[in-house]
Parts: C-alpha cells; sequence; structure tokens
C-alpha cells in the first residue's frame, strides 16, 4: 500500500494520542484536567521511557525521550528542512535527517552525485561544483590550448578549448598540427626543431666521390647539408670524381660530362671520318668529326667518285670512259667485241656490216639477226602481217595468225555451219573449214541454226533452249513419289521431265503419306492438305507444365487431341516455375503457398498463429522474446520482423495484435524498424525502404541505448533497449 504525506501525519497523531496502559497489577495514572497528576492515584514514579506512558508520574507523557523525525517526500532516504514531528517511531515516510535541499526530487539530496545541470545536486550549496570539463586558455587562438592554464567548468569559458597540446600559445602559427619549418622553432609542439620533415627542408644529395656533384637516388631531406652532402645532385656517376657536370667528355663509353650522351662528336680525343655515299668502303669530300664511325661513314678518302659504287681503288676497269679504279687512266686494259650496224635503228644488226670496239659505237647494236637492214618494220621481233613479205625474219611468208589473217571454223557434217570451238587462222580458208562459227553439234547436219525445232529434248536450232516454239505445259516435282506435285518446285516442257507430275496439290513433297487424299491423324499435321491440322478429330484443353510436376498452370494453355510436349491435363498449380509447389505438396512454414490451398503457411503449420493481410501471411507470435531472438525465430522460416509501409498496415498490424490478445503486454508488439547499424539512422531489418512512421510524441529518444522499435497497443511507435525487454513479435515474408 502506498502512503501519502497527508496520511502519514494522521497515523503519526493516532499514535501519539494513546494513553496509557493497563499493565495488570498497576493503578491507573489519573491527570487532573490542567495536566497536573491526581494526587489521589496510585501512580508509582519510574523514569519515562519513549512508550505512550506517564512512567515518572509527572502528567506528561514520554516528555524529552521522544525523536525528531522528518517528512521525505522524493523518498530518497533524506527528511525536508522544518518537516519535523517528535515520535518515538517513525511514522511511514519519515527519516531521522532534514538534510535534504529539495524534498520533492530523488536525485537530489547530500553526497548525491553532481551533475553540469544547472541543479545543486549533493545540497552542498554550490551548484555543478566538481564536475565538467577542464578548460584550456587559448591566448593566440589557434584552437589549441596551454596545458598549464587548465579550470574545469560545465561551459568553456570565453577564449578557452578542450585542447590542452599547445606548447606556445603566444604564437598562432605554433600548434601540433602547425607545419614544420626551418626557422630553429619547434613549430608542429612534437618536442623537436627543425627536424627533417619540415615542410620547406632542402633536399640535400649524396657525393660520395667529392666532386662537388651529388647522387639524385640517394638523398635526403634536412634544414641543414649533413656531412658529405650536397645541394647539386646532378652526378650521373658518384663513384668516380673524373665523371661529373663539369667533366671532359672522352671517347670511352662513359657519359663523362652528365649530359645524358656518350661519347659525342665533341669529346676531346674524337676522330674524323667521311662519308662513304656509293657504300663502297672508300670515303669521299664529306666527313664528321665523332669517337665512332657514323652510319655511311670510313676512315679514309680516297674515293675519286663517290657517287658510283663502282668506281674506287682496285675497282676492275670496265670499258665505259670512265676511271673505274682511280689511277687515273680511262678503259686501260679492257676487252674489245664485235658490233653489229642497224642502219634502219630497229635495235637488229645487219650481220654483213660490223665493226669491234671495248663499247658499242653510235649506229651498231650486239645483236646479228635483222633480214633486211633496209626496213625497220622488218625484224625477228616484227608481226607477220598478210602482205607476202617475211615480216619476222623466220623464213616464212603470211604463216599462222598473220596479221589480217581470219578465223577459219571446221564444218565436219557439211551443213555450211561451222564448229566455233575448232578452228585455223590462216590468210586464206584452208580445206574443210568456212567463216561461220554458229553450229552448235557439227557431228549432225540436221542440228545447226537453220534447223525447225521438235519436242525430242534437243536444241535443233542452236539457239541454245531445247524445244522452244513448241507447245509446252507446266509440271510439278513429285519427290515424294505420292502423284501429287509441288506447286513451289515447277518445271515447264512440252513433255513430263522425270519425277514431275501434272498435279499441285501436295502440302509435303518429302512425306508420300501427306497429299490431298490421305487420313487426317491426330499428331498436329495437316495430312489431307486442306490447310486445318486434326480437324474432325476429338480435341482437349492442356496446360502448360513448365516445372515437370504433373500439374499445369491455368494461365498458360492450348487445345489440342493429344497433349503437346511439356502440356498436362490439369490445371491446378499455382507456381509452375517451382517442381515443389503444387497441389499434392506438404505444405512447411516457409511463406510459400507449398500445396496451392489458395494461403501460405495454413493448417497451423507454423510456430506462431497465422494471419493474412493482401494475401500475404503474417505471423502473430505471442511468445515474448528479447528483439533478436524474436526476429531469429521469424528468419527460421523466411519471415522478418514485420516492416509497417503504410497507414492501413499499420491499423491491421495493431487490430490484430489487439485481436490475438497481445494488448495484456506492457510493450505489445516488436517491429522491425532499429537503428542498430547507424546511431539515428533507423532502417527495416528486412531492407526495406522506409515510406511510413508512427512514433509516438517525443520518440524516438534513445535514452538509454535504445535502438530497436516497438508498438505501443494504441499503435504508436517507441525506441527501447532490444535486449532486457521480452515482447511478443509478428513477422512478414
Amino acid at each position: 500500500m502506498q502512503y501519502n504525506p497527508r496520511m502519514r501525519t494522521l497515523l503519526f497523531a493516532l499514535a501519539l494520542s494513546v494513553g496509557c496502559e493497563d499493565t495488570g497489577n498497576e493503578a491507573e495514572t489519573k491527570l487532573t484536567d490542567s495536566g497536573d497528576r491526581d494526587p489521589d492515584s496510585d501512580c508509582v514514579p519510574e523514569v519515562e521511557a519513549c512508550n505512550g506512558v506517564d512512567d515518572d508520574c509527572d502528567g506528561l507523557l514520554d516528555e524529552d525521550v521522544t525523536t525528531r523525525w522528518f517528512f521525505d517526500g522524493d523518498e530518497d532516504g533524506f527528511g525536508a528542512l522544518g518537516s519535523g514531528v517528535d515520535a518515538c517511531e517513525p511514522a511511514p515516510g519519515y527519516v531521522a535527517t532534514d538534510t535534504d535541499c529539495d524534498d520533492t526530487d530523488p536525485e537530489i539530496y547530500p553526497d548525491a552525485p553532481e551533475t553540469c545541470d544547472g541543479e545543486d545536486e549533493d545540497c552542498d550549496g554550490a551548484i555543478d561544483d566538481g564536475v565538467g570539463t577542464i578548460w584550456y586558455a587559448d591566448s593566440d587562438g589557434d584552437n589549441f590550448g596551454d596545458p598549464l592554464s587548465g579550470a574545469l567548468a560545465c561551459d568553456s569559458p570565453v577564449g578557452a578549448v578542450s585542447d590542452n597540446t599547445d606548447c606556445d600559445d603566444a604564437v598562432a602559427d605554433v600548434n601540433p598540427i602547425a607545419p614544420e619549418l626551418c626557422n630553429g622553432r619547434d613549430d608542429d609542439c612534437d618536442g623537436e626543431v627543425d627536424e627533417d620533415s619540415a615542410s620547406d627542408a632542402t633536399l640535400w644529395y649524396a657525393d660520395d666521390d667529392s666532386d662537388g656533384y651529388g647522387n639524385a637516388d640517394d638523398n635526403l631531406l634536412a634544414c641543414e647539408a649533413p656531412p658529405g652532402f650536397v645541394a647539386d645532385g646532378s652526378d650521373c656517376d658518384d663513384a668516380d670524381p673524373a665523371v661529373s657536370p663539369a667533366g671532359v667528355e672522352l671517347c670511352n663509353d662513359v657519359d663523362d660530362d652528365c649530359d645524358e650522351e656518350i661519347d659525342e662528336a665533341d669529346a676531346a680525343d674524337a676522330s674524323t671520318w667521311y662519308e662513304d655515299a656509293d657504300h663502297d668502303g672508300y670515303g669521299g669530300v664529306g666527313m664528321e668529326i665523332a669517337c665512332d664511325a657514323p652510319s655511311g661513314y670510313v676512315d679514309n678518302p680516297d674515293d675519286c667518285d663517290d657517287t658510283v659504287g663502282e668506281t674506287h681503288p682496285g675497282a676492275a676497269e670496265q670499258c665505259n670512259d670512265i676511271d673505274d679504279d682511280c689511277n687515273g687512266l680511262l678503259d686501260d686494259g679492257v676487252t674489245t667485241s664485235t658490233w653489229y650496224a642497224d642502219v634502219d635503228a630497229d635495235t637488229y644488226g645487219d650481220p654483213a656490216n660490223t665493226i669491234d670496239d671495248c663499247a658499242v659505237p653510235s649506229g651498231y647494236v650486239g645483236d646479228d639477226t635483222d633480214c633486211d637492214d633496209t626496213e625497220a618494220a622488218t625484224n625477228p621481233g616484227a608481226t607477220e602481217a598478210c602482205n607476202g613479205i617475211d615480216d619476222d625474219c623466220d623464213g616464212s611468208v603470211d604463216e599462222g595468225a598473220a596479221t589480217g589473217s581470219l578465223a577459219w571454223y571446221a564444218d565436219a557434217d557439211g551443213d555450211t555451219y561451222g564448229d566455233p570451238s575448232i578452228y585455223t587462222l590462216a590468210c586464206d580458208s584452208p580445206l574443210g573449214s568456212v567463216a561461220d562459227d554458229t553450229d552448235c553439234d557439227d557431228a549432225d547436219a540436221t542440228i545447226n541454226p537453220g534447223a525447225v525445232e521438235t519436242c525430242d529434248g534437243r536444241d535443233e536450232d542452236c539457239d541454245g533452249t531445247a524445244d522452244d516454239g513448241v507447245p509446252t505445259t507446266t509440271w510439278y516435282a513429285d519427290a515424294d513419289a505420292d502423284g501429287y506435285g509441288d506447286v513451289s518446285s515447277t518445271s515447264i516442257d512440252c513433255a513430263a521431265p522425270l519425277g514431275f507430275v501434272a498435279d499441285d496439290a501436295d502440302c509435303d513433297d518429302v512425306d508420300p503419306t501427306i497429299h490431298p487424299f490421305a487420313a487426317e491423324l491426330c499428331d498436329s499435321i495437316d495430312q489431307d492438305c486442306d490447310g486445318l491440322v486434326d480437324e474432325g478429330l476429338s480435341t482437349y484443353t492442356w496446360y502448360a507444365d513448365a516445372d515437370g510436376d504433373g500439374y499445369g498452370d491455368l494461365g498458360v494453355s492450348t487445345t489440342s487431341c493429344t497433349a503437346p510436349a511439356g502440356y498436362v491435363r490439369d490445371d491446378d498449380d499455382c507456381d509452375d516455375g517451382d517442381l515443389a509447389i503444387n497441389p499434392a505438396a506438404v505444405d512447411i512454414c516457409d511463406t510459400l503457398d507449398n500445396d496451392c490451398s489458395g494461403n501460405a503457411d495454413d493448417g497451423g503449420l507454423c510456430p506462431c498463429d497465422v494471419e493474412y493481410y493482401g494475401g500475404e501471411p503474417y505471423m502473430y507470435c505471442s511468445t515474448a522474446l528479447v528483439w533478436e531472438p524474436a526476429r531469429d525465430v521469424c528468419l527460421t522460416y523466411g519471415y522478418d520482423l514485420v516492416a509497417v509501409t503504410d497507414a492501413a498496415e499499420q491499423s491491421w498490424v495493431a487490430t490484430t495484435a489487439t485481436a490475438a490478445g497481445f494488448a495484456s503486454d506492457s510493450h505489445f508488439v516488436w517491429i522491425g524498424f532499429n537503428d542498430r547499424s547507424t546511431e539515428g539512422s533507423f532502417v527495416w531489418s528486412n531492407g526495406d525502404a522506409v515510406t511510413y512512421t508512427n512514433w509516438n510524441s517525443g520518440e524516438p529518444n534513445d535514452s538509454s541505448g535504445e535502438d530497436c522499435a516497438h508498438m505501443w497497443s494504441t499503435g504508436r511507435w517507441n525506441d527501447i533497449p532490444c535486449t532486457g525487454y521480452t515482447t511478443p513479435y509478428v513477422c512478414e515474408p
């Protein structure tokens, strides 16, 4: 039972109103109206005790032996100032101390922990004493404080910061994040002055050969040059003092002057080389200075004509009016030849007109085969013509295919029409030949361009077409030999070709069982070629069975006299993409309608009651669990904690949970909303987008690590710790 302050005061007054009790053999003490002891009473004086009896017979009850008790309105163990009541025992709600400076707040009492809130929690007369943050003076305004100037306060004093790492609070450029500079000062407060990492440190290079030039690959940063280091890093060989940018270039396969070139033309010991333009090993007048011979240069200038490769010292002398061997003489020691006069200048010489010389004289040639050196058109290279002259000097006149000759064609059958494939070129007609070449069969005198065409498969008139001009008929290919032809494969002829017929009504000319008079069968084929398939036969509706479980899809059907591949007569499959889902399947708790009953997880299969909203199953689990185990139960069966997406779903979830008796639990139901990953950023545990919230006023507030949401029976949401509270929960797929 709870006592309020007024009840406590009444009870205490009642206790004080009790008179002396009958102690058995003792006489009752009688008091006068004035409070004095009745002189006629039988009271025996004793030491006064705190018992509601006038033990010392002075007419007063419990005088000087009571205790003062103080009312403790906030029940923090400390009574309010000035609320004392004297009694032998404390009434309910009273304590022995009166040191509470605010008896309406149980967080305020002597020795209570002080916090930064503008209140005197420990009743010592001082507000926020001994709590807060140590603040440090930031005189130079660089946001780093002087470690020797700390002061405790709840709020930052003006010009103070919480940092205490400034090593010189009089200079704003000196602090832990300032760049170190080469200035004799510890700019970054790391206890070191002008260290090698200073932002303006110089890069120094090792000079191992002491030639005043350093190695670019061996360097370090420092404010001052270390021993053995120099500011120049352009030495290309720091092991050789003779090699540096100031070195003298020599022909030694070394870059002596570090200009990234080896043995260049200005080397002190370079040689002179002479251009050999004709590549005969002897140079001319052009020259270059270099350590090694440039391409196309040699070490001598001895060529007397550097434009001709065959002219140079040691060359064989030729009969050419040239000093080939560069000895100062022309054509010395060469052999002579016989040359033939070419009077008609046709490049063929007269064998009867000759001269000897080491080179061909003008008007002479080396050939001696001209048969008429007075006529330029007559020579061994000329073309024979029909002119009674031996034009080509072969000893024959007007022979063969002479210019002006004609083609004469053999006429073996004597019909005056020649065979175009057998002919002779000649100036005059040979025996048995004619000028005509239009006979298409020179072995048959009845076949020639002048013959009359007949229907016999032959081209009598040689016009390229047999039987043309003879009355014809269209014939149709009968590849399957069923007597009916293919309308798409025809031949026009004066007589039926082999494998052709006059009928064109076959609709499948590769199958002899298919033709206009064939019997129709139930096989999805038009046997009788009437354009209809399986007509006149009994038909049925068949349903696609894509998953092969023996149950068909009502939405995918076809009509046929027999079952097409992949179709069945049944149409009861509710998921034709899953072999495990059909009317014969065993239903399990997994959010799916495995047995096609129309509802998923019906029939009490799940560990919790299943209700339906929008065609989807929801599990209402009355066993109270903390948030994570509750979610694990949902996940075990393919569900997750409910994710509320709109006001309609919110209303249904709350109403259904109330109907299920969840309102008897103080926290009603868990939902999947949480900010366990990122504080203050609530998400649905199943990954759904957040499209709707229904927080209670002032929520979420994360007052004590509250990362999981639950729903009150009013439908409003609240955040509480994910552990420590067991609550019913709702699962959805």
